[in-house]
């Protein structure tokens, strides 16, 4: 919270019936106090936002990498299926012109 002005100070020293000045004093700080704490409860709304914001993107991309994952998994999964088949028939047709 910010400091008291020197006239401000001077004023809450005042001991002598001047409590209008001090009440004025008290309400200057007061309002700054009030414009703080709204200036930071702002602050926070809009940090969570943008938390927010980040988890989601967070989330969605880790869900892209599973998927892509699962897709890489499945198409190297068919391609040594592929593999095995056409060594097989490399073998057979091997074998075929042999006998021949």
């Amino acid at each position: 919270m910010a400091k008291l002005t020197r006239e401000e100070e001077a004023t809450v020293d005042v001991v002598d019936g001047e409590e209008g000045e001090k009440a004025g004093v008290a309400s200057k700080i007061t309002a700054r106090a009030e414009a703080t704490i709204t200036l930071s409860t702002s602050r926070v709304a809009s940090y969570k936002e943008k938390i927010v914001y980040l988890v989601t993107k967070i989330s969605t991309s880790t869900t892209k990498v599973v998927t892509l994952r699962e897709k890489v998994t499945k198409t190297k999964t068919l391609i040594d299926s592929k593999t095995a088949e056409l060594l097989d028939s490399t073998k057979q047709l091997r074998s075929k012109q042999d006998y021949q």
